[in-house]
């Protein structure tokens, strides 16, 4: 048998009396019966993995600090009058050395994964043993949990011209105007982040799916990604609030710099329609209408049924096209759920631009005359835990 790690099982009813000796971030040296394991077998240095049963998830994880060996328990005083004089008792025991979880992964996330599925509800001895890959499935729950409920450390705010280094998917939560309704997997904030985390480890530090996407214009064959800004704020005339795109990219291709601004949905529509919005326009609404359709090169203006989203996402990509002196900019929606209704919309504002939308293929946009415009959509899967855990490390 393959015996890799071990698995601890906490009855809930002691888990009062070991919640304050395993907390999170905080290293804990626990006493444990091994049951009928072979004590010969139980060496120092064994991953362990502890599970709270009846729904209680995964608790702790750590490694045996010691190898098995007959004593009592040296922590006795601490349990309930009635357990004393069975912890007293010497017995085959390890020691365990662990540290708490920020938050247990739920019994759902164990069951949701074949591999590991039938876990919480086999072998209901107090230590078991784990194959290999029945721990490395659980240890890649814990890093997703890990990442999920990691806290943001500071409020980072980023100048127009002044940026910092991102610090992993903490910087893009921390970015977010609703982080605690936005930052949910299968949300396209979430999912946007992984995937562009994902593709800035790739050789040109972009997803294989949107590299192969810019590859099939001339204009942005074998481009690189130079940099990155997620929920990038870019201002607008008429009013004092930004359009703020979920990632910026500035590219080197073949002829120079490119201008990338992308979209991530996961079933999230484009919003109001620019009628909607027009409905109590203002002075200063007019005025932004003008300058974003100046930018598109739409003297006329838009059709009121066109969302306005997607209006003021393309000119920011045109407007940080022409401030770094870019000779092309990108629209790219990536959606991470089948969202007929979003596309047609973007079908309507591609065709509005004077171009047509093409499976797995640019658009290249008719009016606008400063430098070529390009928009795209990808349909993706979501992230998976793997991917998740790929990029925490």
């Amino acid at each position: 048998m393959d015996k890799h790690a071990l698995l601890v099982r906490m009855n809930p009813k002691y888990w009062p009396a070991w919640e304050s000796k395993i907390k999170s971030g905080q290293e804990s040296h626990v006493w444990f019966e091994i049951g009928r394991r072979i004590p010969e077998e139980i060496q120092a240095g064994v991953p362990v993995v502890v599970l709270g049963t009846s729904g209680m998830g995964i608790l702790a994880t750590g490694e045996t600090a010691s190898a098995a060996e007959i004593r009592g328990d040296p922590d006795w005083a601490e349990a309930a009058p009635s357990e004393q004089a069975e912890c007293k008792e010497p017995r085959n025991r390890v020691r365990i050395r662990m540290q708490g979880l920020a938050a247990p992964v739920p019994i759902e996330d164990i069951e949701a994964n074949p591999g590991i599925a039938r876990l919480p509800n086999v072998a209901r001895e107090a230590i078991n043993w784990l194959k290999s890959d029945g721990y490395d499935a659980l240890m890649s729950l814990v890093q997703v949990s890990s990442t999920l409920n990691r806290k943001t450390t500071s409020n980072l705010a980023m100048d127009h011209r002044i940026y910092a280094p991102a610090a992993g998917l903490e910087t893009w939560k921390a970015r977010l105007a609703e982080p605690d309704t936005q930052w949910v997997r299968r949300k396209s904030a979430f999912e946007t982040a992984v995937f562009w985390e994902l593709g800035a480890r790739q050789p040109r530090g972009l997803h294989t799916r949107v590299a192969a996407l810019l590859d099939r214009e001339e204009l942005l064959r074998d481009c690189e990604l130079i940099a990155s800004f997620p929920e990038h704020r870019v201002r607008l005339p008429g009013g004092s609030r930004a359009s703020q795109t979920d990632v910026w990219a500035m590219l080197r291709g073949p002829r120079g710099p490119i201008s990338l601004a992308v979209e991530g949905k996961a079933g999230e529509s484009f919003a109001e329609t620019i009628g909607d919005w027009r409905r109590e326009a203002s002075g200063g609404k007019e005025k932004r209408l003008a300058f974003l359709c100046e930018q598109l090169g739409l003297p006329q203006g838009v059709n009121d049924t066109i969302r306005y989203q997607l209006v003021h996402r393309t000119a920011s990509a045109l407007i940080e096209a022409e401030r770094i002196g870019a000779v092309a900019a990108v629209m790219l929606v990536l959606s991470f759920t089948p969202d007929a209704v979003s596309k047609g919309d973007y079908d309507a504002f591609v065709s509005c631009l004077g171009g047509k939308a093409t499976l797995d293929r640019l658009a290249t946009a008719a009016s606008s005359a400063k430098r070529p415009l390009f928009l795209g959509w990808l349909d993706l899967p979501p992230c998976t835990d793997a991917d998740i855990a790929a990029i925490a490390v």
